[in-house]
């Protein structure tokens, strides 16, 4: 069975990424590691060396092709890694310490996860699709409004004709025609949201683009869309799922603001030289 990506820790990714370049060696290095790195702090490098049977300088160099200076700070990102786990949520009896630190790695961990999940030919055809849209539509509810409401503004400031809908009532009657030319988002963790879906399946029959922030793609929505922006998934408190994905949909919306206006700029002198003035943004 294949493991998601959002199951694995962030030295798994890693060791993931840079398995093809490893020697038989290293990656008897990796295994062991991997298999201890819940328990790592009391490991020493000659306790690798014997357990492995390969020398000291293949575990150094082995924690150098992973990215680190050398064994000990990979020694103290595991560690690091442990007490911060990225999907341990703040809790009822955590101190003011626990929920400063459980809340800003975790931020840092949804942005790297958002960033490992889209690339550069990704936000360039995303842009090329906000570019060339007549109208853009953008739909979002609950815990996905702030982003939705966010992704709106920002795309306002481009000077396109931009259309949000984050009011459950208005959206459950939402009446108006999509056209081919149009762009729509929709943000929806889940990708399951009942109240979205009737909107998803009228923008298809209308052939509108569709383009969906969500943390499910295999999710109804997700399958039902021309592209997908997958954005990391972690509790923040108790039952609120939204927090970190919502981190990570705001930066990737921002690349897409960036990249549209270049592009804009690169067509219309005008737009550049009356940046400031449109976008209210000096």
């Amino acid at each position: 069975m294949e493991i998601s990506n959002e199951k694995l820790t962030r030295f798994e990714l890693l060791l993931n990424e840079k398995e093809a370049s490893l020697g038989e060696g290293e990656k008897s290095v990796g295994r062991f590691v991997k298999s201890h790195q819940h328990a790592f702090k009391e490991i020493s490098i000659v306790d690798i060396s014997k357990e492995t049977g390969v020398s000291l300088p293949t575990v150094v160099r082995f924690s150098k092709k992973l990215g680190f200076s050398g064994f000990k700070e990979m020694k103290s990102f595991l560690i690091h890694e442990k007490d911060s786990n990225p999907r341990t949520p703040c809790q009822w009896d955590d101190t003011s310490e626990d929920i400063f630190k459980k809340v800003f790695l975790n931020a840092l961990y949804a942005v790297e996860k958002t960033f490992k999940n889209i690339d550069a030919k990704a936000i360039d055809k995303l842009s090329d699709m906000i570019v060339s849209s007549d109208t853009i539509f953008v739909f979002g509810i609950g815990g996905s409004a702030l982003a939705s409401s966010y992704i709106a503004s920002e795309l306002g400031r481009l000077g396109r004709r931009v259309m949000s809908y984050t009011d459950v009532y208005n959206i459950s009657h939402f009446l108006q025609n999509f056209s081919e030319k149009d762009l729509v988002f929709f943000v929806t963790r889940s990708g399951e949201n009942v109240n979205l879906l009737p909107v998803v399946k009228k923008a298809m029959q209308e052939k509108a683009k569709i383009v969906t922030f969500t943390s499910n793609e295999n999710s109804t929505i997700a399958k039902m869309s021309d592209e997908l922006v997958i954005n990391a998934d972690a509790m923040l408190f108790v039952d609120d799922n939204n927090s970190y994905s919502r981190i990570g949909q705001i930066a990737l919306m921002s690349s897409l603001y960036i990249a549209s206006a270049v592009k804009i700029g690169k067509q219309d002198e005008k737009f550049k030289e009356n940046y400031f003035k449109i976008t209210n943004f000096k």
